[in-house]
């Protein structure tokens, strides 16, 4: 079924609109954000068509709070008193990328509460810009022809530049 919804490409325009932004953006982020906001909208017609939430996602017993690379975000949001803040573009990227694999979860079992509270103490002021981000994408309605899911995707990307104008963005060879 096309409903003419391309939200992985609007997630791409806009992040190659700002240089800090095209940083932290990489292809794979782009894409886990892209599939996990699609299989937000898709879980509910999959379940009306009679299937079992269970056969969704072949990673539906995986919790995804327990990432691997959950330490590189705990050391790459940092604090540097010559430098100001410092963040590593990769910490960036696995954080939003972990956040939004966690909220597009189907598996209720898991409590991602704890998690959430470990991402808030990491940089809570983008913990609530991927919040709201993810409020206005439930809230939006791909059937309504007056919805418009690039100006939700704009209005986040032009929040997330903001959150990075007061910070030093380096990659792991800058280091």
């Amino acid at each position: 079924m096309q409903v003419g919804v391309y939200i992985g490409g609007c997630l791409k325009i806009n992040s190659l609109s700002d240089v800090k932004l095209h940083k932290i953006f990489s292809q794979d982020l782009l894409d886990n954000i892209s599939n996990n906001l699609n299989h937000i909208k898709m879980l509910p017609l999959f379940l009306e068509l009679g299937y079992d939430v269970e056969d969704f996602q072949d990673d539906y017993y995986l919790d995804k709070g327990k990432n691997e690379d959950f330490h590189l975000l705990q050391k790459g949001f940092c604090f540097d008193s010559y430098k100001g803040l410092v963040y590593l573009d990769k910490a960036i990227d696995c954080y939003i990328g972990i956040y939004f694999s966690a909220k597009a979860c189907p598996n209720k079992s898991f409590d991602y509460s704890k998690f959430y509270a470990d991402l808030k103490n990491i940089d809570m002021h983008l913990f609530v810009i991927l919040e709201n981000y993810f409020e206005d994408w439930l809230k939006y309605d791909y059937t309504d022809k007056f919805g418009s899911y690039q100006d939700i995707t704009y209005n986040f990307m032009s929040i997330l530049k903001s959150w990075c104008e007061d910070k030093i963005i380096i990659s792991v060879g800058e280091v």
